[in-house]
Order: structure tokens, then C-alpha cells, then sequence
């Protein structure tokens, strides 16, 4: 995301720089050391206070905290009965950082707890966590006709992903098709289901063709479109959808966890704030967004994107990382480091800071150097 992991302990003299960057100083074995220093200490002290309005902020950074290290505290895991017996009594914020917490460091763990939750939940989007936590658990919520939840997008959204119809199973071969996006460069991160399992992104070009090496191999550029959080694509911070992006072209982030290295920025439909949106005018935006997944308009996968920036997600981008690779060693991502929702490439720093090897840089300049910018960037699981 364009504005992810914009806490007081993140450096404020940031590098700015090109994709040629060559060193950064948050990246050296001392700030990295420094900083988890710093985060678990931050969430040591927060855990002891108690959970409430008063401490929300507090709180919401130590939760953020524990979900980029994987941290979990002593006793922390004990906790969380009690801190979920007071569901009723948070507002939508405290119970919306405490699901996205349980989520991405206990799942499956207090499933009956969760389940318990659902009557006290203050939003749809909160009772589509609570729903979707419970699939990870192989639990459905008994749900009544009249509850408002059936009548939600967030229901809908809940519904295509979990029970798909029509679903269609995608090649690489499908997207060299004359009538997709005929004459254009596009960009193609194809994932998995499993968004443990890293994808890679691929350089379609405008006569039809994948971009390829000197030895003629198409190149595939490793890209990880998995969530610390693993939530599904239609929540805040959860995976990144499937479907078409609208590209509107190059950055450097002031974000130390993201890193100086050129991203690419992307906005999804209905996304606002931005200067460059993905429709110029939305009364007609179905009719628009299915002629240009001509011809896979009939795969509801490829709707994710639209779905989920209806329901108001943002600030998607493709980027590389700072995040200590060491802190994902047991997972099947490793060395590949999840944010909250963005395509990421890896980068390795050695201990005093210098980038050693970045994919993002190299799938960058490539892209940098097409005879024009890709307009299109499209994400489907294989």
C-alpha cells in the first residue's frame, strides 16, 4: 500500500531514490536489530495495558507490530478469550484490529470464541472477518434471512470467493489471446489459491508475445501477492485481488518497510484519491470493466478487483522490501516477505545496507525500458 506501516518509529529522513539505489541505511543489520528492538518493546509494554478507547492507538500499532514479525508474546495467546469476551463493548475500529490480529497470528485457533462474536460484530465488513475466519476454521455461522449481512456486498463478495460458480482454470497460454487487450503491453502477476505459494509476474507485449531473455526464455519475475494477514481479497489489508489494475506509473516511497526502490503504482476501480482513476466516469463501469476482460469477462475471478475497490480497498501497489526476511524462516513464502495487500518482489540487503539482489528492480527496468508504458496490469491465481 502507498501509506502502509506509517508509524511514529519509522524514519522521518527517508532516501529517496531511483531504482538504481545501491544502499539504505534501514536496511543495515544495526537499524534492522534496532527496530525489532524497538517494535517489541512497543508491544511488550501495550499488551499490559488494557484494551480499550483509551489505549487504541497504542494498540493498534502493537498489533501491527506483532503481524510483521509474527511475533506473539508470552502468555499473549492466553489472552485472547478474555479480550474477545469484551467484543461487545469496542467499537468497530477496536474490533476490527483485533480480528485482523487473531487472523493473522492465531487462525483457526479460537474459532468457537470468533463464532461467539458474530451478534456483537458492528459492520458487515467485520461479520465478513468473522465469517471468513471461520472458513479457514471449517465453521459456517448459522445465519438467519434476516440478517442485514445477506443483503451486503460484503456478503456477495463472501459467497463468489468461498462458493464460486462458473470458476474457470487459467494457463499462461490463455492470456497471449489476440482479443485481450490486443496492441498492449501488459503486466501479468499470475499467483495461486494458496497465496503461501509465491507467483511471479511476466511481461506480455504488444504483438502477443512474452518478453524474453537473450536465450529467448520468458522472463518470470518472483512476486508474493500474499497479506501478513492471509484474510481474503474482499477485506482491508487482505490478499491482493485478482483482476485488472489500472497503471499510472512510477514512485519512490518515503515508506522505510517498503524501500527505495522504484514501485510501480496501480489503482483499482472505484479507488479515490487519486489523480489518475481507473474510470473516467463510473455510470457505466460493469459494461466498461467487462469489454476490457474480453474475452475472460465471464470469469467471476477476474472481478475481484472491481468487487473489492467498490468495497473500498486502496492503495495497492507493486513494490520491493526492507522487511527482514528473517522473520517469515519458517514459512512457505520464505524468503519473500508479505505486506498488507501489495504485489512485493524480493530484495536482499546485506548487514551494512547495500542492495545485494532485487528482483523489483530488474522486473522494473525492464518495464522502464518498453517503447511505452503498460496501461494494464492483470493478477490471476493458475
Amino acid at each position: 500500500m502507498r501509506t502502509i506501516f506509517l508509524f511514529v518509529f519509522c524514519l522521518s529522513n527517508l532516501i529517496r531514490s531511483n531504482a538504481q539505489i545501491t544502499g539504505f541505511e534501514f536496511a543495515s543489520a544495526i537499524k534492522r536489530e534496532e527496530q525489532e528492538k524497538k517494535l517489541r518493546s512497543i508491544v511488550d509494554k501495550t499488551i499490559m495495558q488494557p484494551f480499550s478507547s483509551a489505549t487504541y492507538a497504542s494498540w493498534k500499532s502493537a498489533c501491527w507490530a506483532m503481524e510483521l514479525m509474527l511475533y506473539k508474546p508470552a502468555n499473549y495467546e492466553n489472552s485472547i478469550p478474555d479480550l474477545l469476551k469484551g467484543f461487545a463493548d469496542y467499537d468497530a475500529n477496536m474490533q476490527w484490529i483485533l480480528l485482523q490480529n487473531i487472523f493473522t497470528l492465531f487462525p483457526k485457533k479460537f474459532a468457537n470464541e470468533i463464532e461467539a462474536s458474530w451478534v456483537f460484530a458492528k459492520t458487515n465488513k467485520i461479520k465478513a472477518a468473522i465469517a471468513a475466519y471461520l472458513q479457514t476454521a471449517d465453521k459456517s455461522i448459522n445465519l438467519h434471512k434476516q440478517d442485514p449481512f445477506f443483503e451486503s456486498d460484503y456478503y456477495q463478495a463472501f459467497t463468489n470467493y468461498y462458493h464460486p460458480k462458473n470458476s474457470i482454470k487459467f494457463s499462461e497460454h490463455d492470456f497471449l489471446h489476440k482479443s485481450f487487450l490486443p496492441n498492449e503491453n501488459i503486466l501479468i502477476s499470475f499467483q495461486h489459491r494458496n497465496r503461501d505459494k509465491p507467483g511471479y509476474l511476466m511481461i506480455r507485449k504488444a504483438d502477443g508475445n512474452w518478453l524474453c531473455d537473450s536465450s529467448g526464455k520468458p522472463y518470470r519475475f518472483t512476486q508474493l501477492a500474499r497479506s501478513i494477514t492471509n484474510m481474503p481479497f474482499f477485506l482491508t489489508n487482505g490478499n491482493t485481488p485478482q483482476g485488472l489494475y489500472k497503471i499510472i506509473g512510477f514512485d519512490n516511497s518515503t515508506n522505510a518497510w517498503i524501500g527505495p526502490t522504484t514501485n510501480l503504482q496501480i489503482v483499482l476501480p472505484f479507488e479515490k484519491e487519486v489523480n489518475t482513476p481507473f474510470f473516467t466516469d463510473t455510470t457505466n463501469a460493469k459494461e466498461v470493466y467487462a469489454k476490457l476482460l474480453t474475452p475472460f469477462a465471464t470469469s467471476p475471478a477476474l472481478w475481484e478487483s472491481f468487487d473489492a475497490g467498490r468495497l473500498g480497498r486502496s492503495e495497492i501497489i507493486a513494490h520491493g522490501t526492507t522487511i527482514p526476511e528473517k522473520f517469515y524462516v519458517n514459512q512457505l513464502y520464505y524468503p519473500c516477505t508479505p505486506s498488507l495487500g501489495c504485489l512485493c518482489s524480493p530484495e536482499i540487503w546485506d548487514k551494512s545496507g547495500k542492495l545485494v539482489s532485487s528482483v523489483q528492480q530488474q522486473w522494473i527496468l525492464l518495464v522502464q525500458q518498453l517503447p511505452a508504458t503498460p496501461t494494464w496490469l492483470l493478477v490471476v491465481d493458475l
